[in-house]
């Protein structure tokens, strides 16, 4: 370590000047904080910083140790700023010099971000959905979450025309960032991107007509990860995009082998042989006592394209696997169980 302004805070003392903050003082836990790797430039995001105060507690959650009892405070240039640890021998550290850059030989300590990371299956055009994108500062800590590796210590950063914009793991896992907002993904790649907060379902058996409901519809940029996290596969390792008259708006699967597509017909009706794949919107079902002429008010009746999350909800069943649609003159308008 190059050695500029160095001091020992013997751990007592520093606990002392915290414990007079009050409400400032250090709560979380192992699962909060996050060790980064020991790689060139690697440091915390901004906002993700561990403030001097809390250096200790959260170091030692995550391995670190003490020197002679004290952590080591110093004003160098080629660690990372604030609280990390020197990776041959795991002490604790905190750099004070905000204009420092990691030489690669340290571990910054940080707030683990609340985003949650996904890997995305490699594919033709697969890329993060718009909003869902790792910053270049996040990319080490997110990929490394879902079984990335450092390529020499290090993440590997270029502005290539065959890979995503963003975070991704090359075909030997190493973390990549690509810098190409036009870059596209050839198939070899796998994008590591922000969790979605919007669940994907599958619509039952197909109907003729079926599609989801309106604000409930994958972009096309969303489509294959929602598809893929129901069952759907990539078809040659790609999305199937096209103007289908016969198939549903939107992102679908083609239940012969749940081959993922995307439909940019708006008006396109489906023929009732395919699945749509929609967002899981807010929904409460209750279960009204069977009686003759018993029913739904109409405004809470439960539409046919949330029937089945509804009712599974409150214990149906499919019989035999399917939903069962029909205009029968005896049984209650809209979604019941028999």
């Amino acid at each position: 370590m190059t050695r500029g302004l160095i001091s020992l805070v013997p751990f007592a003392l520093l606990m002392q000047s915290h414990v007079l903050k009050g409400a400032n003082a250090f709560t979380k836990t192992e699962d909060d904080v996050t060790l980064l790797a020991p790689a060139r430039g690697n440091t915390c995001t901004p906002g993700h910083d561990i403030l001097e105060e809390d250096c200790i507690a959260a170091a030692t959650s995550v391995g670190g140790e003490l020197r002679d009892g004290n952590i080591v405070v110093g004003n160098w240039a080629d660690t990372p700023p604030g609280c990390f640890l020197e990776a041959s021998d795991k002490t604790i550290h905190y750099g004070r010099n905000p204009g420092s850059v990691n030489n690669g030989r340290f571990q910054p300590v940080c707030v683990t971000p609340s985003e949650e990371a996904t890997l995305l299956q490699a594919g033709i055009d697969m890329k993060c959905t718009p909003g869902h994108d790792f910053l270049k500062e996040d990319c080490a800590t997110a990929a490394l979450s879902v079984g990335g590796n450092l390529r020499d210590g290090e993440m590997v950063i270029g502005e290539w025309e065959y890979t995503p914009f963003g975070c991704f793991l090359g075909e030997d896992k190493a973390i990549h960032f690509g810098t190409n907002v036009d870059g596209k993904n050839v198939g070899n790649v796998q994008p590591v991107c922000k969790t979605a907060q919007d669940e994907a379902r599958l619509l039952p058996a197909p109907w003729s007509g079926a599609k989801c409901k309106i604000g409930h519809d994958f972009p096309k940029d969303g489509c294959a990860a929602a598809a893929l996290s129901v069952g759907g596969k990539l078809r040659n390792g790609a999305i199937i995009v096209g103007g289908y008259p016969d198939s549903p708006p939107g992102c679908f699967l083609e239940p012969i082998d749940n081959g993922v597509h995307y439909n940019t017909n708006a008006d396109g009706v489906n023929n009732g042989q395919f699945q749509p794949v929609c967002m899981v919107g807010e929904l409460k079902a209750e279960l009204v006592p069977a009686g003759q002429g018993t029913k739904c008010k109409p405004e809470l009746e439960i539409s046919k394209e949330d029937c089945v999350a509804a009712a599974s909800s409150i214990g149906g069943t499919l019989r035999n696997g399917k939903f069962r649609v029909g205009d029968w003159d005896r049984t209650p308008h809209s979604c019941f169980l028999a």
